[in-house]
């Protein structure tokens, strides 16, 4: 998500799959009174952090973003990297998970650090090219897609769904599927970058 901090709001850029109604109540309300943002938002650029280090397991479970929102959601712990920071706005990439699932450990810390600097990457792409063409646009903007070693869609942002929506291509279940007349041309072409 990007944190504007001018209007002390946050915009997903993307997620696993999530009620949007939900999406929608954390951008208009529970962002700005998100606890565990609040605390990863202070921390360095590119260095993950867990909010169990962060903030006492009882004082997140007293507070009203995990009261009324996050429980609704069965998550508890989270982990984020700030990824970028740029003219007020925060790029701010994270997970969560249960309180059953308990802490995050080393190996978790290990994993985020890489795909961290995979998505400062890629949002560094995409802010060069935005400034050579259309400056106006924001992270909200960018597309990409994390694909695992065996070609598996795993993640999508909203704008990667909605530009591969107009070509003809969804994603769903970590496959992409594709309509439309050029199907056969898009799924040839598809393998060869996933397989090849």
């Amino acid at each position: 998500y990007e944190f504007n901090a001018r209007l002390r709001q946050s915009q997903i850029l993307g997620s696993t799959p999530v009620d949007p109604a939900m999406i929608a109540q954390y951008e208009q309300y529970y962002g700005s009174i998100d606890a565990l943002h609040q605390r990863v938002v202070r921390e360095p650029t590119l260095e993950t952090n867990a909010t169990h280090n962060l903030i006492p397991d009882a004082d997140l479970e007293r507070s009203e973003f995990y009261s009324d929102y996050f429980r609704h959601l069965d998550l508890f712990y989270a982990m984020g990297t700030v990824v970028r920071r740029h003219a007020g706005r925060t790029a701010v990439f994270g997970v969560q998970r249960s309180r059953r699932r308990g802490h995050f450990d080393a190996r978790d810390f290990a994993t985020m650090q890489i795909l961290a600097r995979h998505v400062d990457r890629s949002l560094e792409i995409a802010e060069r090219l935005q400034q050579a063409t259309r400056p106006s646009l924001g992270h909200a903007d960018v597309g990409f897609v994390l694909f695992d070693a065996s070609g598996r869609a795993v993640f999508a942002t909203v704008a990667a769904q909605r530009l591969l929506g107009m070509a003809g291509i969804g994603i769903a279940a970590g496959g992409l599927s594709i309509t439309g007349p050029n199907g056969p041309r898009l799924e040839a072409l598809m393998q060869r970058v996933t397989q090849g």
